[in-house]
């Protein structure tokens, strides 16, 4: 079978799983997707150090992938956070309130 078949009923094959989802199911897959996507793009160390996040995050997206999106969730968040991400969600409910 060529190979651009392949990739294509690959991808008809993801598309009518992800389609199937409920929206809430969805939502949080596509926040996994996005939280992993930051991640690779940012933490990921050029330089192998084997520490591990790289399995942790590609774990956690499968996770979602399987309908565990807190988990997956809380754990690509743990990884961002080590390299000094923020959350805004996470500084509204930390930071004071405003002085009258």
């Amino acid at each position: 079978m060529p190979r651009s078949l392949r990739c294509t009923t690959l991808l008809i094959a993801g598309v009518a799983c992800v389609g199937t989802m409920p929206t809430s199911a969805s939502g949080q897959l596509a926040r996994c997707s996005e939280l992993y996507g930051t991640w690779w793009n940012y933490e990921q160390d050029p330089v192998f150090f084997h520490t591990g996040e790289r399995a942790q995050a590609e774990f956690a997206l499968y996770e979602c992938q399987q309908g565990k999106s807190d988990e997956g969730v809380h754990t690509l968040k743990d990884l961002l956070r080590h390299g000094r991400f923020t959350f805004p969600e996470e500084q509204r409910a930390t930071s004071p309130a405003p002085p009258k």
